[in-house]
This record gives C-alpha cells, structure tokens and sequence, in this order.
C-alpha cells in the first residue's frame, strides 16, 4: 500500500513539475533560424512540442511561440504541406489568447505594407496592419491589430516594431486554389512595442 502511494506521489510530482514548465527566451530563439530558412515544418514541431510542454506557462515568450506556431503552420499550408481544415484547427485553438507577433518596420504608408506594419489612427482608433509573405513574396498571414490605446503612427514610423493582443478571429483562405493569402489574424484589445 506505502510502495502504491509512493508511486503515485512520485507520478504526480512528475506531471506537476511537467506542467509548471516555463518557455525561455532561449526556447523562444531557437525556433527563429527555422522561420527565418522557411523550414515550417521543423519550425512547427518545435514550437508545438514547447507549447504540449508548457501548457500552464502564461509567460510572453509562450505568446510568442504560440504565434510562431500559427506562423509555421500557415507557412506549411501555404507550401499543401497542412490542410486548410488542419490550419483552421491549429489557428482556432489559440482564438481568445493572447499572441505577440513577430516585430517589422512600421510605417504610415498605407500602400506599403508587405512585411511591414502600417500605423493608422481615426476618431481616435488606432489600427495595425501587417501582410507577411514568404520570401518569393506569396502571403501568408494577414494581421489587422486594433489597439486598445491610440498612438501616433509618426511616432513609431520608421522603427521595428512589435504588436500584440488577444486573437479575436480568424480566416482560413476556404479555396486551396487561390493562394492570394492564406490566413487573415484579427486581434483586439491590441498593444504596440518599439524594439529597435
């Protein structure tokens, strides 16, 4: 009977200790030269092992493994190395987490915004949004990012930036025929960070 609680004791130390496991920055670096050589598939074995590890973590570098995760799988779909309905899956279970996306050059020009994220403000609304492509300049991701705060696109126009927020919605591309983008993020509550 001692030797059965034993084991149980020990069983479930394991699975706590499992479960408060946190994601690092260099967790979260280790999985950027993937992105970077559009590896997604590696890209997105390792970011999702991360998150199947860490699943209590409410860290921001899981934020951002987990957008690295949608990243990855879009890049895969794009690539009908996913199923649009998988992608769908991956993307959905994040819908109404937060998620803090990869940083670009911001910009207030908005017939400008490939790679890029472009500032705008309206009756007091400020807006982000940001088209990624692949290198051969197939889009990927749409994001549309409204911030909780107004801001001054002047006054992060021409630095990198990084925006974030709670996943709101999203599209898949429904028609596998038609690669003119592949997955729309609509993000609420959204924030915004210089980083160079």
């Amino acid at each position: 009977m001692k030797k059965s609680i034993l084991i149980f004791l020990l069983c479930f130390a394991t699975f706590q200790i499992s479960q408060a496991q946190k994601i690092t920055q260099e967790d979260y670096k280790s999985i950027i030269p993937f992105l970077q050589a559009e590896d997604w598939k590696s890209a997105y074995k390792m970011s999702s092992k991360l998150l199947e590890k860490a699943s209590a973590d409410t860290s921001e570098y899981k934020t951002m493994v987990a957008y690295f995760n949608i990243y990855a799988a879009a890049g895969m779909t794009s690539e009908n190395n996913m199923s649009r309905k998988k992608l769908n899956e991956v993307v959905g279970k994040y819908k109404g987490q937060p998620i803090f996306m990869a940083g670009h050059l911001a910009s207030k020009d908005g017939k400008n915004t490939l790679n890029k994220t472009f500032l705008s403000t309206t009756d007091g609304k400020s807006n982000g949004f940001t088209i990624i492509t692949n290198r051969t300049l197939k889009i990927i991701l749409l994001e549309d990012i409204a911030l909780a705060k107004p801001v001054d696109p002047a006054f992060y126009a021409g630095s990198t930036v990084r925006c974030g927020g709670t996943l709101k919605e999203l599209e898949v591309n429904p028609d596998k025929n038609n690669n003119d983008w592949i997955i729309k993020l609509t993000i609420s509550n959204g924030f915004i960070r210089r980083t160079k």
